[in-house]
């Protein structure tokens, strides 16, 4: 049996300000493929102003992380 892998610095953090939560380890791996073109910071701002853009708009419409 495979030991998890451990998931990248600030991913949790941005997974719980996304508005949608499916996939956490696909998300984890672009997550991580995306640090190397932005800070942590840089993308948890992102998902906190696509979260708002969200708030009251139809589910279904919002991208997976």
């Amino acid at each position: 049996m495979k030991a998890p892998k451990a998931e990248p610095q600030g991913f949790a953090e941005f997974y719980a300000a996304y508005p949608l939560h499916k996939e956490r380890r696909d998300a984890a791996k672009a997550y991580g493929a995306a640090l190397s073109r932005a800070s942590p910071d840089l993308i948890l701002d992102g998902a906190v102003r696509y979260a708002a853009s969200r708030k009251g708009e139809d589910p279904k419409f919002t991208k997976h992380p």
